[in-house]
């Protein structure tokens, strides 16, 4: 079971977007180890749209040696130089699993990721009005991540889905009288949510 997951998020330069996915997937595909890469197909109008490589650890010594090896190798640095220099942007976050997934038979098509923030001091709470509606869930187990570094204030949800139809089942339950307590507990204790949604490009078991 992963522990950590590190973020790779690229918002791709105009008429840079297949060069930048096929990229990170070939990236991926070297290093010989679980995550995926996919790309937004729907995001919140102050967000850009991004190309993500999710890497997934299963203990914070093995996210350092990646760190130390990546440092180490020049071909590695550059080939990261090189892939930034077609994006507007790069941002990279470490996070902290704190309660796992279960993905769909076969693994996820698409990628539903909501980001919560917390108002602040209610961090702590936030994560536990989140795991008591993960474990009220009947159609998802959510995957609920926290920053090692950035903002402390913000908690998210990931949940995989194989198909839209099943992301619309999802939504139903989550909109259901019965879930309705836990959401107006989770709406309390934030003061902002957004959401992005993402095909998932290519996974890799490692």
């Amino acid at each position: 079971m992963p522990n950590y997951i590190q973020n790779i998020r690229r918002v791709p330069k105009p008429g840079k977007f297949n060069s930048v996915l096929e990229r990170q997937v070939e990236t991926l595909k070297s290093l010989n180890r679980p995550g995926n890469v996919s790309f937004g197909v729907s995001n919140p109008i102050d967000i850009d749209s991004a190309i993500i490589t999710a890497l997934t650890f299963e203990s914070i010594s093995e996210v350092e040696d990646f760190h130390d090896a990546f440092r180490s190798n020049p071909d590695a640095v550059k080939g990261f130089d090189d892939l930034a220099s077609d994006c507007d942007n790069v941002n990279i976050q470490l996070l902290r699993v704190i309660e796992p997934t279960v993905m769909p038979k076969g693994g996820a098509k698409y990628l539903s990721r909501t980001i919560f923030f917390a108002k602040h001091g209610e961090a702590r709470n936030l994560i536990g009005a989140m795991s008591e509606l993960r474990n009220a869930l009947d159609t998802a187990t959510p995957l609920i991540t926290v920053s090692v570094a950035g903002n402390l204030d913000i908690v998210r949800a990931t949940i995989g889905v194989s198909s839209l139809e099943e992301l619309e089942t999802i939504g139903d339950e989550i909109t259901s009288d019965k879930i309705r307590p836990y959401v107006e507990n989770i709406t309390g204790l934030t003061v902002r949510a957004v959401r992005s949604l993402s095909i998932v490009e290519y996974a890799s078991q490692g």
